[in-house]
């Protein structure tokens, strides 16, 4: 289906309806996007969207917790330090 395919009536709806959905878009693209989306199926675009929200929320709870992680560790680094700083301090007081 192309804008051809369309009454003047219906493409001047179209373009004030779908300009708001589409951001911007020209009812051309949109039109087109819809025609790819029914000759591909709109079903296996709707699956690796889905799949894709999946990992990212799953990329999301790792990300959280390798920052927790982190956090833990760069504390246990400033507490080293600290003792390391601290034992070398009672050294140079013995001398």
């Amino acid at each position: 289906m192309t804008t051809s395919d369309y009454t003047p009536k219906e493409r001047e709806l179209g373009e004030r309806k779908f300009l708001d959905v589409t951001k911007g878009w020209t009812f051309d693209q949109f039109a087109s996007l819809m025609a790819s989306a029914v000759r591909h199926g709109i079903e296996p675009v709707s699956r690796r969207l889905k799949a894709l929200e999946t990992e990212r929320d799953t990329l999301k709870t790792e990300n959280h917790a390798l920052r927790r992680r982190l956090d833990a560790l760069e504390a246990e680094v400033v507490r080293m330090q600290a003792k390391s700083a601290g034992g070398m301090l009672t050294l140079a007081a013995r001398r």
